[in-house]
């Protein structure tokens, strides 16, 4: 399952959110991985580096909620690739590999 997550103001950040994304300087210099735990030092470091917004682990929806949401994606793609399932495969014809690949993307397994 993919890891959820949100971007929030550097100001609301507090000790203990993990990072889901590097935080990156405006030459690319990462600054912070992801994975990184923040700490009051780390943030205040960040803000003397003009950074704005971090994006972190978000873990406040119930699984059922994910779960409902997982689902609801995939309905959507399988009614996106409606056409695909009816019609006879042509030679280099991408489009069962591709439903193939955004559907494995969408439940997060490997290609």
């Amino acid at each position: 399952m993919q890891t959820r997550s949100k971007q929030i103001a550097l100001t609301d950040a507090l000790p203990g959110m993990v990072l889901h994304d590097a935080v990156l300087d405006t030459r690319g210099n990462i600054l912070l991985p992801a994975g990184a735990t923040l700490t009051a030092v780390l943030c205040a470091s960040l803000q003397r580096h003009q950074i704005e917004t971090v994006v972190v682990g978000d873990d406040s929806h119930s699984e059922a909620e994910v779960e409902a949401e997982r689902n609801a994606g995939l309905v959507r793609l399988e009614w996106l690739f409606r056409a695909a399932g009816h019609a006879a495969a042509t030679p280099g014809d991408a489009t069962p590999t591709l439903h193939r690949y955004v559907r494995n993307f969408r439940l997060g397994t490997p290609a």
